[in-house]
This record gives C-alpha cells, sequence and structure tokens, in this order.
C-alpha cells in the first residue's frame, strides 16, 4: 500500500481525468506516477524540460522514500526570478509529489522559465513578416495537454459555414447573400421577431479575411481555456460571449445588421487573460519582435476598440468586441477555479 511521505497514512486512489492519482486525505498532497504530471497538470510537470530550460535551482537528496519503489526522493526548487517552488522526484522511477497547491505553482514557475529560456526556439522569418504585416500575436510557450477537439470542431464548423455563403453568392449574388445576412445575421431593432440571430450571427462572416482572422485568434487562446476548464465551460464562454456582445451593440447602432464570431472569440480572449495573464506573447511592434505579456497585449487591444469607435466608420462592431471580451473575463473570473489544485481541494472536503 502506499503511503504519503509527510503523514505516513496511506493514499487513496482518486480518478482524475482519465488518470489514476494517489492522494493524501490529510495534508492534500498527490503522488504522481512517470508521465501523470504532464496528463493532469500540462507539459510544464515534465521534468525533462525543467532541466532542458534552466528552471531547476537545485537538486538535494532526502530521506524520504518513494510512495512507489521505497527509493529515496530528490527535493527539487524550481525558480524563475523570484518565484520559486520545491517539488519530490523519483531518480528511479520518474515519479512526482506535490504538496497541496503545488499543481499550480509548479505550471506557473516553470512557464515562465522557459518562455525566457534561450534554448526556447523563436518562430523563424515568415512568421515575422506575417505578424509585422497583420499585427497577429503568437504565444511564446503555452501547451495544451489534450488535443483541443471543441475548438477544432468550431473552426470547422464555421469554415462549412463561410463555404455556403461563398456558394450563394457565386449562386445568387448579393441578392441571395443579404437575403442570407437579413434572415441570420443580427440587427439590434429586430431582437423580438428574430431572436434566434443572437446565436446565429456568430457563424457568418463578412469576408475572408474575417473568416481567418477570427479562426486563428480562436485557435490561439481556445485551445488553453478548452483544456484549463473543460469543454462545457469553454462552450458556456463561447456563446455568453456571442450573446453579450450582440446586446452590448444596442447601445450604439440599433439599425446595422451583424455577423462574426468576433464577439465570441474576443470573450475568449478575456478568459485567456484572467485564467493566463503572466503567458507571453509575440509582437512586433515598430518592426521589432517583442516578447509581451497577454495582460499588455490585451490592455493594447482593448484601447483600440476605442480609437476604433472614435472612428465611427460603422465598418467594426467594436461594441460586440467589448460586450464580449468582458462577458469572457466575468465567465472565467466564476469558473477559474478549475484544474489539480482544486480538485484535490474539493476531494477532501
Amino acid at each position: 500500500m502506499r503511503t504519503c511521505p509527510r503523514c505516513a497514512l496511506p493514499l487513496k486512489n482518486v480518478r482524475y481525468d482519465a488518470v489514476e492519482l494517489d492522494l493524501c486525505g490529510e495534508c492534500g498532497g498527490v503522488w504522481l506516477d512517470g508521465g501523470e504530471g504532464s496528463a493532469v497538470i500540462g507539459p510544464a510537470a515534465d521534468p525533462a524540460l525543467w532541466q532542458e530550460h534552466g528552471a531547476v535551482a537545485t537538486r538535494t537528496p532526502t530521506d524520504t522514500p518513494c510512495p512507489a519503489d521505497g527509493a529515496p526522493l530528490e527535493s527539487i526548487v524550481l525558480r524563475h526570478g523570484r518565484d520559486e517552488v520545491t517539488v519530490e522526484a523519483c531518480p528511479t522511477c520518474q515519479g512526482l509529489w506535490l504538496d497541496a497547491g503545488e499543481g499550480a505553482r509548479v505550471q506557473a514557475v516553470v512557464t515562465a522559465a522557459i518562455q525566457e529560456s534561450p534554448q526556447l526556439q523563436e518562430p523563424g522569418f515568415w512568421s515575422y513578416l506575417l505578424q509585422a504585416v497583420s499585427g497577429i500575436p503568437i504565444e511564446v510557450w503555452n501547451p495544451v495537454r489534450r488535443r483541443p477537439w471543441l475548438t477544432i470542431g468550431l473552426i470547422v464548423l464555421l469554415t462549412i459555414v463561410w463555404g455556403v455563403e461563398f456558394a450563394l453568392h457565386l449562386s445568387g449574388g448579393e441578392a441571395r447573400l443579404l437575403e442570407l445576412v437579413n434572415g441570420f445575421g443580427y440587427t439590434p431593432e429586430r431582437l423580438l421577431e428574430q431572436p434566434w440571430t443572437l446565436v446565429t450571427y456568430g457563424l457568418l462572416h463578412g469576408g475572408w479575411l474575417h473568416l481567418l482572422g477570427n479562426l486563428y485568434f480562436l485557435y490561439v487562446f481556445g485551445d488553453n481555456i478548452e483544456d484549463r476548464l473543460g469543454r462545457g465551460a469553454f462552450l458556456g464562454i463561447f456563446l455568453a460571449a456571442v450573446v453579450i456582445g450582440a446586446l452590448a451593440q444596442h447601445a450604439v447602432d440599433l439599425t446595422t445588421p451583424v455577423v462574426g464570431a468576433s464577439g465570441a472569440i474576443s470573450g475568449l480572449m478575456g478568459a485567456y487573460l484572467v485564467l493566463f495573464p503572466r503567458v507571453k506573447v509575440y509582437v512586433v511592434l515598430l518592426m521589432a519582435r517583442l516578447k509581451m505579456r497577454v495582460l499588455w497585449y490585451m490592455g493594447i487591444w482593448v484601447g483600440l476598440q476605442f480609437l476604433i469607435a472614435a472612428e465611427a466608420d460603422g465598418d467594426v462592431a467594436w461594441m460586440v468586441h467589448l460586450g464580449g471580451f468582458f462577458a469572457g473575463v466575468l465567465c472565467a473570473l466564476v469558473l477559474r477555479r478549475r484544474g489539480l489544485d482544486f480538485f484535490i481541494d474539493k476531494q477532501r472536503r
């Protein structure tokens, strides 16, 4: 029977996602067999990456026995700047012991260290050129635990709907396309007679560049939210941002039809800000590529929405963007207590 290296009490077997964990109900510590850290926390829990990217400050042998094979555990201090966390690992079975609350701290410290690591390969010249022209961000390092199937499914759905739009335009011209927009795009003053358009407008797009931009941001920010919060919460944020973004448009324009998933994508950006404020993105400013915290990037993005509003040309539904963004922020503030540490705390209670 496996016992807690802190309390010497039996560890109980619990299931987290598809992984069987060994949990101490007394102190909240958890034992992860080799490879399980990456499955429940993410690649940041991979000891090989700690060493490769300089996250390991010290390694010290201990007399504490491994819960799995009894070998002495090794105390490892992970550090980046002034942030650090100490974990215990077994050098023989590659298992990992985490005290209560250390899962999130490991992820934060290791992610920060890898983002500044000289060993991390930067995107190449062509991505730099694309960023310089388009202004899009690229995540420095924030991988997910598993493939984001719901995010991919939404990308496929939006692409198929755009294909239908394009086919209608080819077969019926502008008149046929306008009929589709009037029937499924969102016009605030027609909300009561067309309530379904609160959602359907988010499936349509005004052009292929509009579509590609939204699909890119959906994948960049959506995969991490789906991974952290789960598919149900991810879809809830997406839909809430679609609806609230549409309702926010009432404040500025009641007559112009609105189409595009931009409100939903803005909501995912707001949720990403809450969940990953210290993650950095590559941006190109004044032709120089920089690493910028998401906190600052999102602040600049929100400011740009107000600049767009000041021009008042009516081509960009900036209020949909802002409404969706703040809807995502609020949803993430409510849902952010997810992940391994929250699961362990819930099991103890």
